[in-house]
């Protein structure tokens, strides 16, 4: 099958566990906003048609808008603990103060798995607003920029 034809065999359907620009509800979406397309990304893509937010508890269709080129806007995070972040930070700052080599590549990527097990929560696939309503009530709080709101 080539590109075309599976396209054109999206027509009139959607793809279970998948969402694209060329599928119906895609489709229909822009049409219905009267859009020159649509802009997804990767999130969007991987979820499935039904998928909604374990936040606000959104359905796809009611989280997409226009944006200011005129794409019907369709977007995901992955909203995620920082751990990650603080304990490379970390292990970082303690091996560069040593006069001798303390840690190899081995030990970071140790360090950094480990990280997993001290995450407050898992990776978490949130709708945009969801995620820019994290990062504004941390502005509002003052919290660390390593602090993450609970999905």
């Amino acid at each position: 099958m080539n590109e075309e034809e599976f396209r054109s065999s999206l027509f009139d359907r959607d793809l279970d566990g998948l969402g694209s620009e060329f599928t119906y509800t895609t489709r229909m979406l822009v049409n219905s906003f009267k859009a020159d397309g649509a802009h997804l990304n990767k999130w969007w893509v991987m979820t499935p048609i039904n998928w909604s937010c374990p936040c606000c508890k959104r359905a796809k269709s009611e989280i997409v808008r226009l944006n200011k080129n005129n794409f019907l806007t369709r977007q995901l995070h992955e909203h995620h603990d920082h751990m990650e972040q603080i304990v490379k930070s970390l292990f970082e700052k303690f091996s560069t103060q040593r006069n001798q080599v303390v840690a190899d590549k081995l030990s970071e990527k140790f360090a950094v798995k480990t990280a997993f097990s001290l995450s407050a929560y898992d990776n978490t696939v949130i709708c945009f607003d969801c995620n820019k309503a994290d990062t504004d009530a941390k502005k509002i709080v003052g919290a660390n920029k390593y602090f993450s709101f609970s999905p």
